[in-house]
């Protein structure tokens, strides 16, 4: 998984694009802990070029919502996928994900 990440006013904009399962939580998770190591608290996890998501990307992003929250931050998941809405409802973790449906309206939720 290429990730892109930006950062626009004090959030920080993640975008992952394609690529083999295997490696797309692995890589996430580093860019994460990564920008949470400089002190970001406050992430949008732009999902716009993604179709589905495995379940360990689903674990990466629900630990991260969890420690984030912990301390003080937040991160909103927008431009999610049917598939991928199902697959987060399917796990059973949907109430504990925060989602926004664009990412404008995710940045203004966290304004």
């Amino acid at each position: 998984m290429n990730i892109s990440v930006e950062k626009v006013a004090d959030i920080m904009m993640v975008v992952p694009r394609p690529a083999q399962a295997a490696q797309a939580a692995t890589r996430l998770e580093t860019v994460m802990a990564a920008h949470m190591e400089r002190g970001e608290r406050r992430f949008v996890l732009d999902l716009s070029e993604i179709d589905d998501l495995a379940a360990a990307d689903v674990r990466t992003v629900l630990m991260y919502t969890r420690r984030l929250r912990q301390e003080g931050g937040a991160l909103l998941v927008c431009h999610l996928s049917e598939t991928a809405t199902q697959t987060i409802e399917r796990i059973g973790v949907s109430a504990l994900i925060d989602v926004a449906p664009t990412r404008a309206a995710a940045v203004a939720a966290l304004a």
